[in-house]
This record gives C-alpha cells, sequence and structure tokens, in this order.
C-alpha cells in the first residue's frame, strides 16, 4: 500500500482542505481511497446516484482521477469517478493522443461516504483485462475539486508545468 498527499497548483488560499489517501494492488485488482477534508460546503459535490453509469466529461465538475501505464511505454490509461459513483476509464496512445474509452473495463465498485468535513471515496478497479499478466505499474493521482464560487481547483501528486496537467508523465509518481 502506497499513501498519498496530494498538491494543489493553484493562486488562491487553500489551507482549508486537504486531500489524500492510499493505493494498493494485489495481482491486477487495484484498490484506491481518496479522503478530503475541510469545509465540504464551499464545493460542489455530487449527491451519490443510483444507479451509476459510465460518462463522459466527469473533469467538468469535482471528479477523482488515477492514470496508471508500464515503464517505459508511451501509452496510458486515466480512470475519472465522480463523488456520485459515475466513472469512466479512457486509453491513450501517448501524451494526450489517442484517447478512447476503454470498453475492456466494464465496471468498477465506487463506495463514498460524506460528512460535512470529509469525504472519502472507495473504488476498486480489475486492471486485468489490460494487461497480460503481472507488471509493475506508474501511477498518476489527482483531482478536480468545483468550489461554489465557479472556479476549480487542481490538485496532484507533483505539478510539472506552468499549468495544471495531469497528463505529464512526470506526474506518475507512484509504482506498484
Amino acid at each position: 500500500m502506497s499513501r498519498f498527499s496530494l498538491q494543489p497548483f493553484c493562486a488562491r488560499d487553500l489551507n482549508a482542505f486537504a486531500l489524500g489517501g492510499d493505493l494498493s494492488r494485489a495481482d491486477n485488482t487495484c484498490r484506491i481511497r481518496y479522503e478530503l477534508s475541510g469545509p465540504l460546503a464551499l464545493l460542489q459535490i455530487q449527491p451519490p446516484a443510483t444507479p451509476t453509469a459510465r460518462k463522459d466529461q466527469l473533469w467538468q465538475e469535482t471528479c477523482f482521477e488515477m492514470f496508471w501505464k508500464k515503464p517505459g511505454e508511451a501509452g496510458y490509461w486515466e480512470l475519472n469517478v465522480s463523488p456520485a459513483g459515475h466513472w469512466n476509464v479512457y486509453g491513450f496512445t501517448g501524451y494526450r493522443e489517442g484517447m478512447a474509452p476503454e470498453t475492456r473495463i466494464t465496471g468498477l465498485t465506487v463506495n463514498t461516504q460524506q460528512s460535512p468535513e470529509l469525504l472519502a471515496l472507495e473504488l476498486i478497479i480489475d486492471l486485468g483485462p489490460l494487461l497480460p499478466g503481472p507488471t509493475q505499474l506508474e501511477f498518476g493521482i489527482s483531482a478536480i475539486l468545483a468550489h461554489r464560487d465557479r472556479t476549480k481547483s487542481f490538485w496532484a501528486l507533483a505539478h510539472g508545468a506552468d499549468q495544471p496537467d495531469f497528463h505529464r508523465q512526470d506526474g506518475f509518481r507512484l509504482r506498484l
């Protein structure tokens, strides 16, 4: 298990919020837990949905993301999940190239718990359909928070550019 802490990319004061969690992997099953603490009333957070579904453009609202790739390869995958439980997985052939829905992933488990000061989102995804066997992977963890004042904040393990860019592979800092 790898514990992580995400850092904001923005000029505004976000000291009231903390965003971290942990990532673990057993064979090709990945479990990630995000923990967002702070005054959640300042954020736009979608309530849990029933049923949950695969949806596009989740990054337009509060969204948690995970990127992963095989070391040394240009192609990678992106997972988006909303607090409502909606999700999507995309494959890329290279840096921001060849984006396509990853249809080999047909579902995942998402559990959300929320109080006024804490949002915990846990998801479990089977990466087996994408990987022929056990292999080390590099992971990038990130999030977009939609604030009630209609701004967004961008959170990641590392920010390596003058603009938020979760697709930069120098941000894929966790290896499992």
